[in-house]
């Protein structure tokens, strides 16, 4: 274990917030969630050290899902074939080519760099799970460095776009991070990445179970001043601030989280959640997401910025 003062301003006046524990997979130790005083950036003040962390990410960890090919339900692979898209137009949306080079930092098992690959990017991605990035490799063949992204040691201005999709908040050092995305970014090359909603109404509802405090894995947690600074800072413009592209799932996690500290019957919990699973339901709650994406309160934000 680690004690660390703020990542950004390096100040190690901070307010203390509360104590938490992995309600994801039970691992052992508590860790206090703290606020700094000068910048307000919310962070874990002692965390696991990076020579450790790798413990707290199992090979059940959600998003090292396999290939969207390999889904048994038709309904389950139709569903996450269309997520992924959403991703993809993202990219296509904000960036003046047809393709490019993209950077994947957090790849994961690869799913989204595949997807790109086949609209005929250049791909490559970062990962520190030795698990997730060999299949990657293995799986759809894609270059992928195991490892930091500092520890990659890509030439500068090589990548037209650069994605942290969910990641941001698990680094060790984001405000470097950002330093070395613009670096790596061609001049009008854009980053674009999501990370947990601070002013959230699912941060508001669910409090202690928010996804966002995922102790020890969520090391930080970016307030919108904080963000909005963070870039500025890095001399990122930022081109668009807005709701991220799966504001359902965020809230199931949740709300998985809430029933497990709330409801002592396992089977009434098992009852819900799979309630809340059948295909298509989420449809039903379609409007109450449109709503909250509007006003800025859904559970992920989006952020897109770019290189001058």
């Amino acid at each position: 274990m680690e004690k660390v003062a703020c990542n950004y301003c390096k100040s190690a006046e901070a307010d203390f917030i509360e104590f938490f524990r992995d309600l994801a997979f039970d691992l052992p130790g508590e860790f206090p969630y703290v606020r700094c005083r000068n910048c307000g950036l919310i962070y874990l003040q002692t965390r696991p050290s990076p020579e450790e962390i790798h413990l707290y990410y199992p090979a059940q960890y959600q998003p090292y899902r396999t290939a969207i090919q390999d889904e048994a339900s038709p309904l389950m692979r139709r569903a996450r074939q269309r997520n992924i898209l959403r991703y993809c137009r993202t990219i296509a949306r904000v960036t003046p080519r047809q393709s490019g080079r993209i950077l994947d930092i957090g790849c994961s098992t690869g799913i989204f760099l595949d997807a790109m690959r086949q609209q005929g990017w250049e791909t490559q991605g970062v990962e520190i799970s030795a698990q997730a990035g060999a299949y990657a490799r293995e799986r759809f063949g894609l270059h992928v460095f195991e490892g930091q992204l500092h520890e990659a040691s890509f030439e500068g201005e090589t990548f037209d776009a650069i994605t942290l999709w969910n990641v941001f908040e698990h680094l060790y050092q984001p405000f470097e991070t950002l330093q070395e995305v613009y670096r790596l970014l061609r001049k009008g090359g854009v980053l674009a990445m999501t990370f947990p909603n601070w002013e959230s109404w699912d941060h508001r509802w669910f409090g202690k179970a928010w996804i966002g405090f995922d102790a020890p894995r969520h090391l930080f947690v970016f307030p919108r001043p904080v963000h909005q600074h963070l870039l500025a800072t890095t001399c990122l413009r930022c081109e668009k601030i807005g709701m991220g592209l799966q504001n359902y799932y965020t809230f199931l996690a949740s709300l998985k989280r809430w029933l497990k500290l709330h409801l002592r019957s396992s089977s009434l919990q098992d009852s819900i959640w799979r309630l809340m699973n059948l295909p298509g339901i989420r449809f039903v709650f379609q409007p109450f997401f449109s709503v909250t994406d509007a006003l800025n309160k859904g559970g992920t934000t989006l952020i897109v910025a770019r290189k001058p």
